[in-house]
């Protein structure tokens, strides 16, 4: 097993392309995501007014987050919300109001008509000449030991993602290509147990899956400043038990299917379906609920989930890490089991 283990393990740093998928990919997706959601500032919304705002107006205004200008001209107004020089325009009228904001703006426009109805909020209170019927207070809710943030969420769904990469792809690459090939045929006629054999292949990436977490781990903390509550006895468990059933997952697309690039294709369109209806980069209560159940059959799913506990970023129950993780673990071992009696038995 031992021979076995670093033989595939100096394969492995051989094959660019399971370093670029494995490795070089999800430390990608780290650098892109963290220059785009590593640092979010308070947004300050660029408001223009047409005419001068009473007193009383502007005191609102500038009560809210924004930066007002003020415009001679209403077709000018008008261009720049159309150029995107500002975001939200107000026609001041003697009886009221009208507000422009750019409703193609798939990003922003959502937004701009909260930030609308805020303004209005805003203004109709200091009508009122300070009375108050009631008072709100709020208080913030962390649902786990961090507080949250687009990239803290980000960081354990490409951990998950390059598990799943290594797990599912490595054994399509060993039992799919290796078969046709003929390597498996002449492995088979010799004296070396098959569960061996699978574990050697495993093993080398697992270790390559701890080192990668660690080092995207360690790396987004160092340039993004995020600080993770991790338990890294739990941590280094879960990319473990998530390796194997990963690769169990590979071992249904090969046993499904003979041909090595039918089952590399599958494989690839399954990866990037996990990728969207996992909750790998983005929440699941986002997704339709007609559409989520389909969530629940994915590993991934539990993957991310489990992930995201043991960083801190989210809070589940812990019988329920403890028995998703040994179904998972349970349910790849058995298929790895399958597979290498299969396919390293049959020819003997």
């Amino acid at each position: 097993m031992k021979i076995i283990f670093v033989s595939f393990l100096k394969m492995f740093f051989r094959n660019r392309g399971a370093i670029l998928g494995s490795i070089i990919t999800p430390l990608a997706f780290l650098l892109i995501f963290g220059f785009v959601f590593g640092k979010q500032d308070a947004k300050i919304y660029k408001v223009g007014t047409y005419p001068i705002p009473s007193q009383k107006f502007l005191t609102v205004l500038k009560s809210l987050p924004t930066n007002v200008t003020t415009y001679k001209d209403i077709e000018e107004l008008k261009r720049d919300i159309k150029k995107g020089h500002i975001d939200i325009g107000i026609y001041i009228k003697k009886k009221g109001f009208t507000f422009y904001y750019n409703k193609n703006d798939i990003k922003d426009a959502q937004v701009n008509k909260k930030v609308i109805g805020t303004i209005i909020a805003a203004y109709e209170k200091s009508l009122k000449k300070g009375i108050e019927l009631f008072t709100i207070k709020t208080h913030t809710v962390k649902i786990g030991k961090i507080k949250g943030t687009s990239l803290g969420y980000l960081v354990p769904g490409i951990i998950s993602l390059s598990i799943l990469s290594l797990g599912m792809f490595s054994i399509i690459e060993v039992f799919s290509r290796y078969r046709k090939l003929g390597i498996l045929k002449r492995l088979s006629v010799t004296p070396m147990n098959p569960f061996s054999f699978m574990l050697g292949v495993i093993l080398g990436r697992l270790l390559i899956g701890l080192i990668t977490a660690y080092f995207i781990y360690f790396l987004s903390e160092a340039i993004f400043n995020i600080k993770f509550e991790t338990d890294l006895i739990l941590f280094s468990i879960n990319i473990l038990i998530a390796g194997i059933s990963m690769s169990g997952l590979g071992a249904i697309i090969v046993l499904l299917f003979k041909e090595t690039t039918t089952a590399a294709n599958v494989a690839s369109i399954l990866f990037t379906v996990m990728i969207f209806f996992s909750g790998v980069y983005f929440p699941l209560t986002i997704i339709p609920k007609h559409i989520r159940i389909f969530s629940y059959i994915f590993p991934l799913t539990y993957v991310a989930q489990n992930m995201r506990y043991v960083m801190g970023v989210e809070y589940i129950n812990y019988p329920f890490l403890i028995y998703s993780n040994l179904i998972m673990l349970g349910a790849g071992l058995l298929l790895l089991m399958i597979i290498s009696k299969r396919y390293m038995g049959k020819v003997k």
